[in-house]
């Protein structure tokens, strides 16, 4: 394996008390490697309207919610139909109805929310992969998806009530492996949840002073890029090369969605890869534009 190492520093005059405002971008490029095969995981046989997987909190009453969902893989699960969801919305009659939709691709939402509430809520079966909710005035979300493995929050005003205004702790997520939640005004961000299996992580833009990350053992993707970083701490060793699960409409031009999962549904090829639904990314650090000094920064990962 061969790696490089690019680091530019950039001196905001005046400098007080030797505080270096930093431009920094640590890239850690691997050579490819083959990745590890596949294997089907366990899913769940029956649905329930009653379990509620998803519940989405605004900042405001009423309105429309728009939001993507991605049903797990058919090549990758053992499972015999798609994932079956329920939510409510207002009918053209403005009264409430219970929406029942069995998700044979990545699913657009429009969620017509009634006067005097501001919440959403998702419930059936645990096969969802992916939750995009971007730009959406969504300042807290509860979880129950044990399968999802990607949560994408850019451009909202997230947090966890119970710790205030700007500290958001990701709920328990086994399977998550890409999270974005750039834009969020976040001044903590506690993954933990996640621990062992994000892959890719991007909070852009936000307030985050001190962090430790340490504990991310499976990364591959970090961009911390924008926030008010003086102390940081990442892992040892970045995961060089991995398939990550993307399927969404910020990392793909005008995705053909719902080709792909056609064509996984057909082929059931556990190992087929497929460019529209997963990324094979190499390692990458990036720390620019934050308040770090020479001696607060991390040292740079192997991989």
């Amino acid at each position: 394996m061969t790696k490089s190492l690019t680091l530019l520093t950039s001196f905001l005059a005046p400098c007080t008390n030797g505080v270096l405002r930093s431009f920094i971008a640590i890239c850690l490029l691997g050579v490819g490697t083959q990745l590890p095969a596949q294997t089907r995981v366990a899913s769940e046989k029956v649905t329930s309207n009653l379990h509620q997987r998803v519940k989405l909190l605004r900042s405001v009453n009423g309105g429309k919610l728009n939001f993507q969902l991605a049903p797990e893989l058919p090549s990758r699960v053992e499972r015999e139909h798609w994932p079956i969801i329920f939510y409510t919305t207002l009918n053209d009659a403005g009264e409430e109805v219970q929406v029942m939709k069995n998700m044979t691709s990545y699913t657009y939402l429009e969620v017509d929310i009634p006067a005097g509430k501001n919440e959403v809520d998702v419930a059936g079966e645990d096969g969802i992969w992916g939750l995009n909710a971007p730009t959406a005035k969504i300042n807290a979300l509860e979880l129950e998806t044990p399968a999802l493995r990607l949560l994408s929050m850019r451009n909202n005003e997230l947090h966890t009530p119970t710790e205030g205004a700007g500290r958001f702790i990701l709920p328990t997520l086994p399977n998550l492996e890409n999270i974005d939640v750039s834009h969020n005004n976040l001044t903590k961000l506690d993954l933990n949840g996640s621990a062992s299996s994000l892959k890719r992580v991007i909070a852009v833009g936000n307030g985050l002073v001190n962090e430790d990350y340490s504990n991310l053992t499976s990364l591959t993707v970090m961009s911390l890029q924008g926030n008010k970083l003086e102390h940081i701490k990442v892992p040892s060793t970045f995961v060089a090369q991995q398939q990550i699960f993307s399927a969404s409409p910020w990392q793909v031009e005008e995705p053909d969605l719902p080709t792909h999962y056609a064509n996984d549904l057909a082929n059931l090829d556990i190992n087929n890869y497929d460019p529209g639904i997963f990324q094979n990314l190499k390692s990458e650090l990036d720390l620019s534009v934050n308040n770090l000094k020479i001696s607060t920064l991390p040292k740079v990962p192997v991989g």
